[in-house]
């Protein structure tokens, strides 16, 4: 009885807060449920676009911007992220390392000859439980576990500064800060993310900072998070993934399945946010390159994925690939289409799924495997990101003694770069070339 009471006024809120958002000319208290929502500031109006037909037109260059834009072939939670002239990595969640281009080497992002790299309170390369990292206009960012804190760092280490936290404090400090995540990136001055405590699903977390929202933020210490939308109930915040092209932001939100679910995207300068309706929710992948967004289409019950190509301007659709197996995220450079899928044949392995690269032709050129749990090598390789001529792989290689934990305090593996050539994809045969492992500085 008591449950039914309790579902009954979740729905009774929920159902206010969408009625609210349909109208543009609600007041601000009204377009979201108010409840804890101290410091966030909702969306006037709440208006969603669910018509491609009337989608607002953007007047701004949309071509790709290396320093103001997101980068199109690194995963920012995968805690990776290229600079140009090196690599940066988070290792153990609380160190940075640096892997240079030019020549070879790696090591913590410290700096301090003298450093011992054992006091996360002295030492340059430590941070306090990194949520992903991202090279944006000639710094590193991060967002740490300590109140989801935005943190600018200098890329040599060397000058820090937090830029304030990403949620609410009467958030952090009602729910904790176990049990939560958050996703992220940044994009043209802003930080767009979403959190979650818990399961990461909306039904035992209510509407506004705990959160079942789109966030951003720009990136000056004096401000503060902007609401941009609220999301469906039951949407897998943990899994929504964001994706900055021109003036949008496109995210997909996963709603029934934890990998799979509808795409938005908010217009930068319109303000409102676009829902892709028509398009369906079992979309797990997209990206945009040449004023065409392509996106992928899973068919679980059918263990296939159909890749489409949607021309903005013509607003026609084609299928562009189709694929045997189940897609996850997609990314891109100007050489290759790279696509993560599972089929039938790692069933039962240890990789967790394969890196498919494609030319953009649409012809494939290789599968990569990667490993999620230990392989024989005993390393967990991840992907990290693409240059002009490489493929990245971050690699984590559990220490196991005192002796291999060279760095101490809370650091529980070494982190090795891995990469393939890019002409031995073409070439039809590639093998990884690894870094050598961090050693410290004499």
């Amino acid at each position: 009885m008591v449950k039914k009471i309790k579902d009954l006024i979740i729905y009774v809120i929920i159902f206010c807060m969408l009625s609210a958002c349909s109208s543009p000319e609600a007041d601000d208290k009204e377009s979201i449920a108010n409840e804890g929502i101290k410091g966030i500031a909702p969306p006037k109006g709440c208006e969603i676009i669910n018509n491609i037909e009337e989608f607002n037109n953007i007047v701004y260059n949309q071509e790709y911007n290396k320093n103001t834009d997101a980068n199109t072939s690194f995963y920012v939670s995968n805690g990776s992220a290229d600079a140009g002239e090196g690599l940066y990595s988070v290792c153990s969640h609380d160190w940075l390392v640096y892997f240079d281009k030019n020549t070879g080497n790696s090591d913590l992002l410290c700096g301090k000859p003298d450093c011992e790299h054992t006091s996360q309170e002295e030492c340059n390369a430590a941070i306090f439980g990194s949520w992903g990292i991202q090279y944006y206009d000639g710094y590193l960012y991060t967002v740490e576990s300590d109140n989801f804190t935005l943190k600018r760092i200098s890329l040599d280490g060397s000058e820090e500064e937090k830029l304030g936290s990403l949620i609410s404090v009467n958030t952090i400090s009602t729910l904790g800060s176990s049990g939560c995540t958050i996703n992220w990136v940044i994009h043209r001055g802003y930080i767009y993310y979403c959190y979650a405590w818990n399961s990461g699903m909306t039904e035992d977390i209510y509407y506004l900072n705990n959160s079942n929202c789109i966030y951003r933020k720009s990136l000056d210490k004096n401000s503060g998070p902007e609401c941009i939308t609220a999301l469906p109930v039951l949407s897998y915040l943990y899994e929504c993934q964001f994706i900055g092209a021109g003036s949008y932001m496109y995210m997909i939100v996963p709603t029934e399945d934890e990998t799979m679910g509808r795409l938005y995207r908010h217009n930068m300068e319109s303000g409102k946010l676009e829902w892709f309706k028509e398009w369906g929710d079992e979309i797990s992948g997209v990206f945009v390159n040449n004023n065409k967004i392509y996106y992928s289409e899973n068919k679980r019950d059918e263990q296939k994925t159909k890749i489409y190509c949607y021309d903005i301007e013509t607003k026609e659709k084609n299928i562009f690939l189709e694929i045997n197996g189940l897609v996850g995220k997609m990314k891109h450079d100007n050489d290759f289409i790279y696509i993560t899928y599972t089929d039938d044949k790692i069933k039962n392995t240890k990789i967790s799924c394969n890196i498919g690269v494609w030319s953009w032709q649409g012809e494939h050129l290789a599968d990569i495997p990667i490993y999620n749990g230990l392989n024989e090598q005993r390393k967990i390789r991840l992907w990290a990101g693409t240059d002009d001529s490489k493929i990245y792989f971050k690699c984590e290689i559990p220490i196991e003694s005192e002796e291999e934990n060279i760095y101490g305090l809370r650091l529980t593996f070494n982190v090795v770069m891995e990469y393939v050539y890019k002409n031995d994809i073409l070439d039809g045969d590639y093998e990884f070339k690894e870094w050598k492992e961090i050693v410290k500085s004499s």
